[in-house]
């Protein structure tokens, strides 16, 4: 069920990739182009690291399978290739999301605010322009219960999906 969620959440990251590329600088008129160039660079390979993750695991894991399907392998052989995919996928999107980070941290520091709102976007200038950002500033006990809430979901989804699997 997480790699559904997953693939779907993966769906717009492929949707907002071609956006990203086409960025310039000239789109962040007010922003160093050094620190432009480190943070596309950066984002584009957090995306494609997410996307790898995601898409890529997924698709690895149904040819995996697929190739075991019609093998002798005990239960506990299957087991473990299982297991071994799982680690590796999670090693996948921890390293996608410190990647992640790294880029927001650039994007911040270089000041670009990107994607930018559609409340925010003015009729006739580009959606990439930089702008003020509306919301205020998250506390970390408010960032540690969202994070706390979400590892429940995904425990609560990998339960669930252990369950149907029985």
């Amino acid at each position: 069920m997480l790699e559904v969620v997953l693939l779907i959440t993966g769906i717009f990251k492929a949707f907002q990739r071609p956006k990203l590329r086409r960025l310039t600088i000239q789109d962040f008129p007010n922003v160093d182009p050094q620190k432009f160039s480190e943070w596309h660079q950066a984002q584009l390979a957090a995306t494609d690291a997410f996307l790898w993750a995601t898409w890529g695991a997924f698709v690895i894991k149904i040819g995996i399978l697929i190739a075991l399907s019609g093998s002798r392998y005990s239960q506990e052989t299957g087991m473990a290739i299982t297991i071994v995919i799982l680690v590796l996928w999670v090693i996948g999107l921890v390293i996608s999301g410190v990647m992640g980070s790294s880029a927001k941290k650039l994007r911040i520091d270089a000041g670009i605010n990107w994607p930018a709102p559609q409340s925010q976007v003015a009729p006739g200038t580009a959606a990439t322009a930089q702008y003020a950002p509306t919301t205020p500033p998250v506390s970390k006990k408010t960032k540690l219960m969202r994070m706390l809430f979400v590892l429940l979901g995904i425990l609560l989804l990998f339960v669930i999906g252990m369950l149907l699997r029985k």
